[in-house]
């Protein structure tokens, strides 16, 4: 872990942000990383099993609508009702992370005033 960390030559938020503009043609500010998620994959056939950590980051739009790449499948805006709504289908512990970066947002633009 430290050998990783020694190489690293760039920021969290800075990476995120070319990954974003990467993956679905957004551009946005990444403003500051959040919370991280845990994504276990196990193949029921075989012992095979990756452990991704996934990075929040919580990001301001500039530009750009959401186009999916090779790495998504869908990408679009939501409002919080729908991204909410049990019949919207979507990504291990995105309820949980929007409510927490929508709040985070919400701190931000008081701190602001």
């Amino acid at each position: 872990m430290l050998e990783a960390a020694r190489q690293v030559r760039f920021r969290l938020c800075d990476h995120q942000h070319g990954k974003l503009r990467e993956e679905t043609g957004v551009i946005a500010n990444a403003l500051e990383v959040f919370t991280a998620v845990d994504a276990i994959s196990a193949n029921p056939d075989s012992t095979d099993a990756y452990h991704f950590v996934l990075l929040v980051v919580l990001c301001e739009w500039v530009s750009g609508e959401p186009l999916a790449d090779d790495d998504a499948l869908e990408t679009r805006w939501f409002d919080m009702e729908t991204l909410l709504s049990d019949e919207t289908v979507k990504s291990l512990a995105v309820d949980r992370v929007a409510k927490k970066a929508l709040a985070l947002a919400g701190q931000r633009m008081q701190a602001s005033l």
